[in-house]
């Protein structure tokens, strides 16, 4: 009952008709429960009018702030690059533009707390906007409209700055000393997930590499990245699985459901090409790590229905060694789209006998193969995908 009313509150015209930042705060609360619960049209929705308030009062503006007492200027500060970071990280899962523009900011960044029990947190959630800057150049330099205009020359070097560029801000957000911070073992828990996160935007940037016209559908050093995302998560996740069940939500919430799912897609399509058991094995030990978790929240139930329904695909494929139709690898293990008399071949299933329990009532084989097209023919994102009408009815 109390979150239908906060649903209520903040799609009123009362909320909407005088902008304060108080008001910007109840929409931050509603995007970060919009997230929990996987509910990423809604989360975009109050982004959408949080963007549209903070551009009213001005808080994209130094100036703004230049007449506040310090507290209210901080505190405007630390809500507006809240907003920032949280729109950039869903605006790249999406594969939508960000509402919030560095062009157009010049805003200071909040001063990091002197009490020694504060200053982590702060210094944590800076780096962490650092962070969200390079996933909002990923998406406007290689994802973009303008992006796809760029030739393959720019293209290349414009990944290898991107990648070199968040390696750097993972490094610095190691290099934070946390031992002393309020609440340390959970810095120290999201800092030990810092190579999920990271592996899972550097698996987005090589995605990139995929070009039309050469027909490469996944690159190996996407696959790589996949893969050591993968690793990653099922390494942080046995630093949380014995923890308490609010530190297991934490982990959920604040990492698991952060990035994007394009790891486990990747390393899945690679599987059920290549046939290979060291994927198959990857994604099942994915799988039985989110089914310990699932009941926490609706967004992990959400994430390991979709896990499930692909590795029990996979498992059918790889063990009865029929591969995906449509893609093929090449000697430098990369997966390519053959071209055929009438252009790019159709990924698809493979006709094989399907167990009864392999697909339920969550998802079909012709679910996957339409997943798969979109993500790989189409090359949409991810997280698009999942919000899309097909699979919104698949999933329910």
């Amino acid at each position: 009952m109390k979150d239908i009313r906060t649903s209520r509150g903040l799609n009123s015209y009362e909320l909407m008709a005088d902008p304060t930042i108080e008001k910007i705060q109840s929409l931050l609360i509603g995007i970060i429960k919009a997230q929990e619960e996987f509910d990423i049209q809604r989360c975009w929705t109050y982004l959408s009018l949080a963007f549209n308030m903070c551009q009213t009062i001005g808080l994209h503006r130094n100036s703004t702030t230049k007449g506040d007492a310090s507290t209210l200027a901080e505190t405007k500060r630390h809500v507006f690059w809240l907003l920032y970071t949280i729109d950039k990280n869903i605006s790249l899962n999406l594969g939508f533009t960000s509402h919030f523009q560095d062009h157009d900011i010049d805003a200071n960044l909040f001063t990091p707390s002197d009490h020694h029990q504060y200053r982590s947190w702060d210094l944590m959630t800076l780096v962490t906007a650092e962070f969200a800057t390079i996933q909002g150049r990923v998406y406007d330099e290689l994802y973009s409209i303008s992006a796809s205009t760029a030739s393959d020359e720019k293209r290349l070097n414009t990944i290898e700055k991107l990648s070199v560029d968040l390696i750097a801000v993972r490094d610095k957000l190691l290099a934070i000393d946390v031992s002393a911070g309020l609440y340390a073992d959970s810095l120290h828990g999201m800092a030990a997930c810092a190579d999920f996160i990271t592996y899972s935007v550097l698996t987005v940037i090589y995605r990139a590499e995929t070009r039309p016209r050469n027909a490469m559908a996944i690159s190996s050093r996407c696959y790589e990245a996949a893969t050591l995302a993968l690793h990653s998560h099922l390494k942080c996740f046995t630093y949380f699985r014995g923890r308490q069940t609010h530190k297991q939500i934490e982990y959920v919430h604040w990492i698991l459901l952060y990035p994007s799912f394009a790891p486990f897609v990747i390393v899945f399509t690679h599987a059920i090409t290549t046939a290979s058991n060291a994927d198959l094995s990857l994604l099942q030990e994915t799988v039985k790590s989110l089914d310990l978790i699932k009941g926490l929240s609706r967004g992990s139930r959400h994430l390991y229905t979709i896990c499930e329904a692909f590795a029990r695909a996979a498992q059918v494929l790889v063990e009865s060694q029929q591969t995906l139709m449509g893609l093929e690898q090449h000697q430098d293990g990369s997966l390519v789209i053959p071209s055929t008399m009438d252009g790019p071949a159709n990924i698809s299933l493979p006709n094989v006998p399907w167990p009864e329990d392999t697909f339920d009532s969550t998802m079909s084989q012709d679910d996957i193969s339409m997943f798969l097209n979109d993500f790989i023919g189409a090359n949409r994102s991810v997280m698009d995908i999942l919000n899309s009408n097909y699979m919104n009815d698949t999933l329910g």
